[in-house]
């Protein structure tokens, strides 16, 4: 999913790019998580969270993203465990940082 997923988000960007051709397109929060806590029985389970699955998508995003001159921001900088207690958001809300508490990239 990791290089599907980037070359879809890319595609998407390039569409929007030729449907306003004047204006400045970036991508706003982007991104993979690295873990779900929904049970993996339930079928909102996210089977491809994962650190692994992460980095993937995000180097695959980033260099297409060089390669085809489109801005981006990912999301999200560092995790957000106070999303932990809100349902609406699912599991895998909390799991989206790119570094560590301490600001460590992860691997």
């Amino acid at each position: 999913p990791d290089a599907t997923a980037a070359e879809y988000v890319i595609q998407v960007a390039k569409k929007t790019q030729e449907t306003y051709p004047n204006q400045l397109v970036l991508l706003g929060e982007t991104g993979w998580p690295r873990h779900d806590d929904t049970p993996k029985d339930n079928v909102d389970a996210c089977r491809w969270c994962s650190p692994k699955y992460q980095k993937l998508f995000i180097d695959a995003l980033t260099n297409r993203a060089a390669a085809t001159g489109i801005g981006m921001f990912l999301f999200e900088a560092f995790d957000e465990t106070w999303k932990s207690n809100l349902a609406e958001e699912g599991g895998a809300a909390p799991y989206w940082g790119v570094f560590t508490a301490d600001r460590t990239p992860r691997p």
